[in-house]
């Protein structure tokens, strides 16, 4: 089975997040955490946690949870973003008029 690590998914929702500081990215990270474990239950070790010589360990998301991932992240950068005070009344990040995209384009594990 393939899998996706989440900080690909969440870059191609949301170009800017590598600018994000890394409290903010950290904040993000638990709540993939978080959802990962709902979804995964006792697989959560085997299936979501891989090893990365860069951080120690990283999250990936299986195949069978990616496209339920995309759209969680979608909703969780908009959350995360209008409570951390970094998107203005239209929906534009403040440190740019990006925003996050919900448009991510699934051909399989190609794209990661």
């Amino acid at each position: 089975m393939s899998s996706s690590k989440y900080t690909l998914i969440l870059r191609s929702l949301l170009p800017q997040f590598l600018d994000l500081s890394i409290p903010e990215r950290k904040e993000l990270k638990r709540s993939v955490g978080v959802y990962l474990r709902k979804q995964c239950n006792e697989s959560f070790e085997k299936d979501c946690v891989q090893a990365d010589p860069k951080v120690g360990s990283t999250y990936v998301i299986p195949e069978k949870l990616l496209l339920g991932f995309i759209e969680w992240a979608a909703t969780e950068l908009v959350r995360f973003a209008e409570t951390e005070g970094a998107i203005d009344k239209d929906g534009h990040y403040k440190q740019s008029t990006a925003r996050v995209s919900a448009k991510v384009p699934i051909t399989g594990s190609s794209i990661w």
